[in-house]
């Protein structure tokens, strides 16, 4: 099953009711802020847009979905800081298989980088998850044309999480 929902079409109710779906992998790409966060949320949360003016999805709600799927990526910052380790840990204990998340603040441009050939690896090369994004991490540190691509920041930033279950 495929379906695809982009920039502001995105909300919250959608993707919770395009749940009630299986889906093999599920990407989610927005913002995510840290407990306590403007005082508006008391958990790390993901950002969505919303009907209700309920913009916040939390590892408790995320805990009350089935995330049966193969793979979720959040492309997202600070989605494993310390204070938002709940995130990625709240898909795992939903049923995903594996969580792909940032280690730190994202750089927009790598990030799109990163998930486009992160995918071609996947699929068009039948590689294991773990092996497409250190082959990704080291083709961006072996690429010289644009030095930024060597620091660690840029090549280093995402990481696999796979589920015990």
């Amino acid at each position: 099953r495929r379906d695809l929902i982009l920039n502001n079409n995105v909300t919250k109710e959608d993707f919770l009711l395009k749940l009630n779906k299986s889906y093999e992998r599920i990407v989610i790409a927005t913002h995510s802020v840290p407990p306590f966060w403007n005082g508006a949320t008391f958990e790390a949360s993901l950002l969505f847009q919303s009907k209700k003016g309920d913009f916040f999805l939390t590892p408790s709600e995320i805990t009350k979905y089935d995330f049966s799927s193969d793979m979720v990526v959040l492309s997202s910052c600070n989605t494993s800081s310390n204070s938002s380790i709940n995130l990625f840990n709240a898909f795992i204990l939903s049923g995903a298989k594996s969580v792909v998340h940032s280690n730190w603040n994202l750089e927009s441009k790598y990030a799109s980088k990163f998930t486009t050939s992160f995918f071609e690896d996947l699929w068009l090369n039948q590689k294991p998850k773990h092996e497409a994004i250190r082959d990704i991490s080291i083709k961006f540190m072996s690429d010289y044309s644009d030095l930024k691509n060597i620091h660690p920041s840029y090549w280093g930033n995402f990481s696999i999480i796979y589920s015990d279950f």
